[in-house]
């Protein structure tokens, strides 16, 4: 399945972030490519927004991405309630293990899954932002302060990744 997603990484011009992107790509998943910007999250068909040339596209561009990351975990939890109500559980003490079950616990424990992923930060492809410069899939808010202020040193590159 392919996902799109934003990749932050420390790059203060298009053609730094194009490498450090493919570099990334390269070391993460095993296959992608960058985006043209017709299925990643930055608008106007823009792959590269680097914070040298645009810092106020750029902070809207990782606002906007950790606000996907909001509703993906609001989406998250829709689903879990979804499968956990088709399976016929009542509340979540009820989970067994699928072996142990008579329910489908497999779709319940996939949505958990990433879940878990995306509020612990653990990078997942489909949890629509990775962070090079901490190998994971978030930014606190300590750190989104922190790379406003130092805009001009950082770039959010689309990229599609399966």
């Amino acid at each position: 399945m392919k996902s799109s997603l934003l990749v932050l990484l420390r790059a203060s011009d298009e053609t730094s972030a194009r490498a450090a992107a493919e570099s990334a790509l390269d070391d993460w998943f095993q296959w992608g490519y960058l985006s043209d910007g017709d299925n990643g999250h930055i608008d106007d068909n823009l792959p590269v927004i680097c914070g040298s040339t645009d810092a106020i596209a750029f902070a809207d561009a990782l606002l906007r991405a950790q606000d996907d990351r909001r509703k993906a975990v609001t989406s998250r939890i829709g689903r879990i309630y979804a499968y956990r109500a088709a399976a016929g559980i009542a509340s979540i003490d009820e989970v067994r293990l699928e072996e142990e079950s008579n329910e489908d616990m497999g779709m319940l424990g996939y949505h958990i899954r990433m879940l878990g992923s995306l509020i612990s930060r653990k990078f997942d492809p489909e949890c629509v932002l990775y962070n090079a410069e901490t190998n994971d899939g978030g930014v606190s808010p300590a750190e989104f302060a922190h790379i406003v202020s130092e805009a001009s040193e950082w770039a959010l590159v689309a990229v599609i990744v399966g």
